[in-house]
Parts: C-alpha cells; sequence; structure tokens
C-alpha cells in the first residue's frame, strides 16, 4: 500500500501529467491512514465541458485492511447554469458514504487542523465506523 500512496502523491504533484491535481489531502486517524486527490480539468474556454476526477484511498495500521475508490465525473453545464454528469467509478460495488468533517487553519496555501471520517457501508447502516485525527490539505 506504501507504494499505492508514493504512486498517488507522484501523479498528484507531477508538472508532466496532464491532469495535475487541485487538492491533495492526507490524514493521520486513530484507525485508518487517508489520502484524496482531487482534479478538475475545463475540455473548452467556457467551462462548459469539464472532467472532474477523485482517487481516495485508505488503509490501517496493520496494512490488513485497505479501500480504494476512484471516480471520473464528465459534465456539461448550459449557460443557464443547469447541465449534466457521466459518472464512471471503480469499487467494491457496494452501499457506502462517508461524511467527511474538517475544522482547523489556513497558512501559507495550506490547511491543516483536526478531522473526522464517518462511514457506513452496507445495507442499512451494517457497518459504522469513526477515524478521528489530524488532517493538512494542499489546494494547487
Amino acid at each position: 500500500m506504501k507504494t499505492a500512496y508514493t504512486l498517488l502523491l507522484s501523479l498528484a504533484c507531477s508538472e508532466a501529467y496532464p491532469l495535475s491535481a487541485q487538492s491533495l489531502e492526507w490524514m493521520v486517524g486513530n484507525q485508518r491512514l487517508f489520502a484524496d486527490i482531487q482534479w478538475l480539468q475545463g475540455l473548452d474556454p467556457s467551462y462548459r465541458w469539464t472532467l472532474f476526477s477523485r482517487t481516495r484511498a485508505t488503509v490501517d495500521y496493520e496494512d490488513q485492511q485497505r479501500d480504494l475508490f476512484t471516480g471520473a465525473y464528465l459534465n456539461y453545464t448550459r449557460p443557464s447554469g443547469i447541465g449534466g454528469s457521466l459518472v464512471g467509478r471503480s469499487g467494491a460495488g457496494h452501499v457506502f458514504s462517508v461524511q467527511r468533517i474538517r475544522w482547523g487553519w489556513e497558512r501559507g496555501g495550506y490547511q491543516f487542523g483536526l478531522a473526522s471520517n464517518l462511514s457506513e457501508a452496507g445495507r442499512r447502516g451494517a457497518s459504522l465506523s469513526n477515524n478521528v485525527g489530524l488532517f493538512i490539505r494542499r489546494e494547487f
């Protein structure tokens, strides 16, 4: 998993990669490590057509449970501001949601502070978890 985190970080910071990351976040929690990389690329000068991509990865401290999610969204926005999206994603195919709560400060282009990821998986909340810790985020 360390190799996957290194690869994600390298892609996000690479100037040679055509979709440079707009933000990169690391969270050290009481249960897991968490990384989130986001890209947004305008496909035309007016930004009516855009491509948004997000990759999230987590691993527990025993390296026993790993999760990786990648989603891509092709968006078209009409002059009225209303539009549609085509969504593609890879993942485990089960019902899953996460609420990410951040409280902190910004200094020198970095955001940092307290973090909580509240996760729910399975039908009717079969599995609940809360990962509390510290985060650092850089927006480019």
